[in-house]
Formats: structure tokens, sequence, C-alpha cells
């Protein structure tokens, strides 16, 4: 074996078979088994005796041999840092998201990835940023929603209290009212209230919009009227003798609600007084859908009065009077019980709304009231509401 012209000058062994032939005179015969030959050499020796065999041009060989040894070491070491470069890239991605996902998973959706590179790791890293701010917006929403219901909540506990629990004792008449509300709370506004002399006020109104807006005027309004019923702020001592009348209390409530709310703040109103001793009703309707008195021989509209409170100030209003005979029954209604539509988009209406009502008058005025939101919603086919519905019926027993 030659000497090593370097320390990297390795050994390297071969082996071949020869079938040796024998000649014997004219004649040739082949061994039983062929002849292996085992060689030994060195690379560098190899190498020479194949650059001798080139003559002159060994040289240029030997030199393109080793720039091709040079060109693949340096590819070697360029796809080994490439390599590198890729698989950091990669983890450090992997591990960024692992990171967010972890953060998450702690409940901070406020983290963003942060991950410079631009590639298909890159847009997971953005799409995992997009669903993060989704659920996390998502969940302020949730919360707001939770505690708009709770404030809702709230104040439909406080708005029931506004209605009245116990229908007052009128010699000679019955009371009845009911509200039902599109949303937690109701835009709409009744109230009976006892008066002296065995009289009472039958108080109905419509505020403009609905939620927690309309609520907010509806109790301004029945603060307001009380205010007005009982205070009568700004009379004098002959004025004190006698009780206002009613187009006095609507003006005057128009007067401070135009005061004291916003522009475009208004409401339909409707406000009557019942004198048990006389048997008359004397009222003041202010925009309001005509109340109706069914007697024995038809029906009669209480339309006299004026415009919506709350719009234009020093507003008059007129006083209408009619006398109750026993038998008759007073309804007062808002336009959830008139407007809504069928599916043939057809409105309810007054007419069917008073042709429901007539045909069971003599029933108690609960059922009466009752049969009625009834044949509204066999008209919508539906019990959801789009408008806060409410009336108050009264009958004159004599």
């Amino acid at each position: 074996v030659p000497t090593p012209a370097f320390f990297g000058d390795y050994t390297v062994v071969g082996a071949f078979t020869l079938d040796p032939i024998v000649w014997g005179g004219s004649e040739k015969t082949l061994p039983a088994a062929p002849v292996i030959f085992l060689v030994t050499s060195r690379v560098m020796t190899l190498e020479s005796k194949l650059l001798s065999t080139l003559g002159r041009f060994s040289r240029v060989y030997a030199v393109a041999f080793v720039a091709v040894g040079a060109v693949f070491l340096v590819l070697e070491i360029l796809a080994f840092m490439v390599g590198v470069r890729l698989t950091r890239s990669i983890t450090t991605t992997v591990d960024e998201l692992y990171s967010a996902t972890e953060r998450v998973r702690a409940g901070d959706f406020s983290h963003r990835t942060q991950l410079p590179a631009r590639d298909q790791l890159t847009a997971l890293g953005e799409a995992f940023d997009s669903m993060t701010a989704s659920v996390e917006r998502l969940l302020r929403e949730s919360q707001e929603k939770s505690r708009m219901e709770s404030e809702l909540e709230i104040a439909r506990e406080v708005q029931s209290r506004l209605f009245p629990r116990n229908f007052p004792q009128v010699r000679g008449l019955e009371l009845f009212g009911k509200c039902y509300p599109a949303r937690s709370v109701s835009g709409d506004y009744y109230d009976f209230v006892s008066l002296e002399a065995n009289r009472v006020a039958l108080v109905l109104g419509d505020i403009a919009g609905k939620g927690i807006s309309a609520a907010l005027l509806m109790a301004a309004i029945q603060s307001s009227l009380r205010a007005q019923i009982f205070h009568s702020p700004g009379r004098n001592a002959l004025e004190d003798l006698r009780p206002l009348s009613t187009s006095e209390i609507v003006k005057r409530l128009n007067q401070q609600l135009f005061e004291t709310t916003s522009a475009g703040k208004y409401a339909t109103f409707f406000y009557a007084v019942y004198d048990a001793a006389t048997r008359q009703l004397r009222y003041t309707n202010a925009g309001h859908l005509p109340p109706v008195v069914f007697r024995s021989n038809g029906i009669e509209r209480l339309d006299r009065g004026g415009t919506v409170v709350g719009i234009f100030p020093d507003t008059e209003f007129e006083e209408g009077t009619i006398r109750l005979e026993p038998g008759d029954v007073f309804l007062a209604f808002t336009d959830g019980l008139t407007e809504p539509e069928n599916n043939f988009e057809e409105d309810f209406g007054e007419e069917r709304l008073i042709e429901t009502f007539s045909r069971s008058l003599q029933s108690p005025l609960d059922q009466l009231t009752q049969r009625a939101f009834d044949a509204l919603n066999d008209w919508t086919g539906s019990p959801e509401l789009h408008d806060d519905m409410t009336l108050i019926v009264a009958r004159c027993l004599g």
C-alpha cells in the first residue's frame, strides 16, 4: 500500500474476478473456479495515475476537479445556512403561535402575534390574530349585552311600579287596564288616579319611540301629570276652590314637557275625569286615537282636544263631555292594537278591534280584553309584538 500523501489520503480497496484460460496443445480448458484479484491503493495514488494518462491536460483537469469540489462545498455551506435559517423561522413562528394560544387560554384576548416574516405561517398568525380579535369583540358585546339586559330588567321592574297595581273602586264604574310591552320596557302609559268627591281620572298615552328613551319620557309624563293634578302650581285662591278642567291639565302638561324634554320628543295623550255622582266623563284628547264608548244604540268617539303634547308651546286644548248610561262600555287603546299586519300586510285596524269588543260586551272586562289580544294574535299569526299594546276599559254600572 502506498504511503499516504496527507491525512485525508484514504485507503481504497477493490476486488474483481477473472476466468483464466489454460492452453494445452491445440485445446484450451477453463479452470473449475474464477480467480479473485484484490487491489489496495491510495486516493491520491489513483488520482496521479489517472492524471498521468491525460498527458499535458492533466493539470487542467486537476484544477477543474478542485474548482468543482469548491463549488459543491460552497453550495453545501449555503444549503446548510438556508436550512438553519428556515428551521429557525419555522420553529420561531410555531413557538410564537404556541405562546399566543397559551395567552388566549389564560383569557388574554388582546395579545397579538409578532411574526416579521411573510409566508404561510405568517398568514396563519394573521388569521389567529383576526380570530382572537373577533372573540374579544364578541366577549365585549356579550358583556355589554348582559349589562344592558340587567339595566333593562331593573327599568322594567321600576316601570311596572308606575302602572296601577290595584284599580280604584268607584261607585257605579268598573275599571280595567292592561299593557303588553314590545320590549322589556314600554313607551305606553296608562293610569287610574283616584280624586276627591268620588271621582277618578283615566289616563292613556303613547310616547313616540320604544325602549329606554320612551320609558323615561313615560315616567316624566306620569310625574308631571300627578304634579298638575294634586299640586297645580300657579293657581290663585279662587281657582283652588274648583278642580282644573281636563283641557287645562293637558295644556300645563304640554308646556312642561316642551320645556323639559329634547326636540322631537312627544306623545299622544288622553286624559278624562269621571264623576260618579253625575256619571259625566269630561275628557281632552291630545292627538290620540279617539277612544270609543259602546252604547245600546251604537258607538261614540271621543275626539275633542288638540294636537300631541311636547312639541308646541302654549297650545290650547278643548274639553269634551259625555254622560255614561248604565251598560255603556268605554274603550281607549294605543296604535299597537290597530297597526299589526297579517301575512297579506293588512292592518288589524280600528274597525276590527271595535267589532271584536262589540261581540262580547257583557263579558267581564279582563276576559273582554284577553279576547281582543287573542284576536290580534290570530290576525298576525305570531305572538311577537312589534309595538307596545295598551288599553283601558271601563263599564258604567249605573
